[in-house]
């Protein structure tokens, strides 16, 4: 694929490394983009898992790195946006590389930048593993990747998961690619029975028990070029300000890119998901041993779009340019079970005082279980139950790179696959209910010398209710580069009623009916610098309300980082949250409430946490470093023994990547966690429940060889202990957990 011009950037830059390392020293100190949450600096695959392993870098971030490295950035025709979206670049950095190039003609290698005082060079060697250096070899010149994974943990007897993963490049703009996978946790062939009940109301769902079945959740046929591209499968698309549209979970998306993304699992999952139906039976199907035997999770995927997505992207005019997109989905979704209803029983589920049986999710009977003992699945994902279709489009007028509007839009609607079932999806789900949706929104941008103007409304509609169909929602972004520092100030305004699944713009994780962008205003400020040249700042400070509820919240976040010596870089990171600042005092919670109201439904936490993480990495040699970082987590509990005092958290880490050979990776690392420290488990309901104290330590250790560039074998081992004394960990089967991954790359 570009794993072969990757190589060449990261072996140019290194060959400039030396000339350059006297200049960076004495060279004006550097900013660092705000998006992630440190200075990215990898190599490839294994040092991003490393970063997530660590807590270093979130969830999301992996994600948009790991998509990002493998995608690749070519610096000859990326936009403002794609270029953005590297690691460590401000938009000065942005602005600065599209300048040489409309100067130069061309970039070429990527040392230029350097040599050219565009990019300094520990970001140029920062951005390297991202990038595509031009093939100057013929235009039918193929790359391809094959990317085999599975992972086992032992005493669970299955067929281990699989992952199979092609991608092949041609003809210079020719993309093509698929993942598939052997998943062995889903429940199978989901069907309607009309002679079953559930809990007093007729019908009910049936599947067959989990049982090895392959799935083929993306490929595609992608053709792109610097003026318009076109792409049948599946696809991340997103606009604007990612108001109305956005499935990239970028900061800046502006057009589509291919979805290929499957990821490792590391978490244990529990075997047994039955319960007992309207038959009593002597116990329940997961009783004694079986309710703590936990077997290989299967490999997770996200759901983006699936379908046709066409685009100019560059429209030339006497003034400025244009473009337009289209894009068309018909995906098929699996859906959490308990997030679905029968609407002719329950034709309101938002209405709590007149919610009874009926608005329950149906029952899923187990279809091979003994018709005289009839059992029922529990807390499981059901596969490709509906579909949505989807179509949409996007045009914007370009004054110049930094000075935009534009308009994007799309509607929707579900459609159940279940054949002979009335269903449809309860209030709390992601998508609306009873029918079509969707939104519509105009988006701007105005960029002059220092500062750049960003600003997207937004209306949405849906079928849901009496209510009004449809809300509003309004974000506003401001970004400031000067010097040795960026800051950004952004303003959001979300209705109650603006239910957009598709929108992804800044928001606070709390979710309202399932979505975060909802029921939410607020506003951020976010920062980040360089002061005297060795010492790295990133903030965050997030105030908002639920205008619903009136609850003023609060979100800081302070992280620092010194070079002290070539060899020595410590950090120090702070977090303070508050999930209403009118409430003090401990008797509340933070994480997830214990404590009901009188109509039986859970009152929200109002509670605080607090966060200090201290991490220190050395790097004696280069092809050596190790870290050590330990975390301590005050919050609040509503759990009686925490009534005038916080509940404490720790996390104590150790990693250890050393490269004996070029081609030769090796990687251990340790974490222990206590969370609730001095907590007592003090009654056989909280035991069988597992709460309490929990104790664990994870280790593993890892060694990849790459044999001549074109082939890598990679293996992994993991030993995770429960070390507590609950009962969910005295019996849980196997304890401790020993786990082996292998991966296996093959580059052409």
């Amino acid at each position: 694929m570009t794993s072969r011009p990757r190589r060449l950037a990261r072996a140019l830059l290194r060959c400039l490394s030396a000339a350059a390392a006297a200049a960076s020293v004495l060279s004006a100190p550097v900013l660092r983009a705000a998006e992630y949450e440190i200075f990215i600096d990898v190599d490839d695959e294994d040092d991003l898992y490393d970063l997530l392993a660590a807590d270093a870098i979130s969830q999301d971030t992996f994600d948009t790195l790991l998509e990002l490295m493998r995608r690749g950035v070519d610096l000859e025709t990326a936009g403002r946006e794609d270029l953005y979206a590297l690691p460590n670049l401000t938009y000065e950095d942005v602005d600065a590389i599209l300048a040489y190039r409309a100067e130069a003609g061309r970039i070429g290698n990527p040392a230029n930048l350097v040599a050219a005082g565009v990019l300094p060079a520990d970001k140029a060697r920062a951005i390297a593993a991202f990038l595509i250096v031009p093939d100057t070899r013929p235009k039918v010149e193929t790359h391809g990747e094959v990317r085999y994974r599975t992972t086992h943990l032992f005493g669970d007897p299955r067929v281990p998961p699989m992952a199979l993963q092609a991608r092949i490049r041609t003809a210079r703009h020719l993309d093509m690619g698929v993942a598939a996978t052997l998943e062995r946790n889903t429940v199978r062939d989901v069907r309607w029975d009309p002679t079953r009940d559930s809990e007093g109301f007729a019908g009910a769902l049936v599947a067959r028990e989990p049982a090895p079945m392959p799935r083929l959740p993306k490929f595609h046929v992608a053709w792109d070029t610097p003026k318009w591209g076109i792409l049948a499968g599946t696809y991340r698309i997103g606009f604007g300000q990612r108001l109305v549209m956005d499935t990239t979970s970028r900061y800046t998306p502006n057009g589509f890119y291919a979805d290929n993304l499957l990821r490792w699992s590391t978490q244990a999952t529990r075997r047994c998901r039955e319960s007992e139906a309207n038959v009593p039976l002597p116990e329940s199907p997961c009783a004694g041993d079986a309710r703590y035997r936990y077997g290989t999770p299967d490999f997770d995927w996200t759901f983006g779009l699936r379908g046709l997505a066409a685009g100019a992207k560059h429209i030339a005019l006497p003034v400025g340019w244009l473009q337009a997109y289209g894009f068309f989905s018909y995906q098929t979704f699996d859906v959490y079970q308990y997030q679905l209803r029968n609407p002719t029983a329950c034709p309101d589920p938002t209405n709590d005082a007149e919610e009874g049986p009926e608005c329950k999710a149906p029952w899923v009977y187990n279809r091979d279980a003994d018709p005289a003992e009839p059992t029922r699945f529990s807390f499981s994902n059901l596969p490709r139950m509906y579909d949505e279709i989807l179509g949409g489009g996007n045009f914007s007028y370009f004054y110049d790179r930094r000075s935009h509007i534009g308009v994007t839009g799309y509607g929707a609607t579900l459609r159940f696959r279940v054949a002979d079932a009335d269903l449809d999806l309860q209030d709390w789900a992601k998508r609306p209910y009873g029918g079509p949706y969707g939104a519509v929104g105009i988006d701007g941008s105005y960029g002059v010398g220092w500062a750049d103007f960003f600003v997207e409304a937004a209306g949405s509609f849906d079928s849901m209710g009496e209510g009004p169909p449809g809300g509003f929602a309004v974000i506003a972004r401001q970004t400031a580069t000067f010097g040795r520092h960026e800051i950004e100030l952004s303003e959001r305004y979300y209705d109650d009623d603006y239910a957009n699944p598709y929108a992804g713009p800044i928001s606070q994780p709390d979710t309202d009916d399932g979505l975060r962008a909802r029921d939410e205003a607020g506003g951020r400020l976010k920062y980040t610098g360089v002061v005297k040249k060795r010492l790295f700042l990133r903030g965050l400070a997030d105030f908002w309300v639920e205008p619903t509820e009136k609850r003023p919240k609060t979100q800081i976040r302070l992280r620092t980082d010194v070079q002290a010596t070539r060899w020595l870089r410590p950090g120090l990171w702070f977090e303070y949250d508050d999930r209403d600042l009118r409430v003090s005092g401990h008797d509340t919670c933070y994480e997830t409430s214990t404590m009901t109201d009188l109509e039986g439904e859970p009152l929200p936490c109002t509670g605080s946490r607090i966060l200090i993480r201290g991490r220190v990495r050395f790097d004696p040699i280069r092809r050596l470093y190790f870290s050590l970082s330990y975390q301590h987590e005050w919050l609040d509990d509503d759990e009686e023994e925490y009534a005038d005092s916080f509940r404490q958290d720790l996390i104590a880490y150790a990693q250890i990547t050393a490269r004996p050979l070029d081609p030769w990776r090796l990687h251990a690392r340790m974490r222990y966690e206590i969370e609730d420290i001095g907590g007592d488990v003090t009654t056989d309901a909280l035991e069988a429940e597992g709460f309490g104290e929990t104790e664990t330590l994870w280790v593993y250790a890892e060694t990849s060889y790459d044999v001549l560039r074109h082939f890598v074998i990679a293996l992994r081992y993991d030993v995770r202990f429960f070390l507590d004394a609950r009962e969910a960990s005295q019996l849980r089967e196997p304890n401790p957990e020993h786990w082996l991954r292998v991966q296996l790359i093959g580059r052409f």
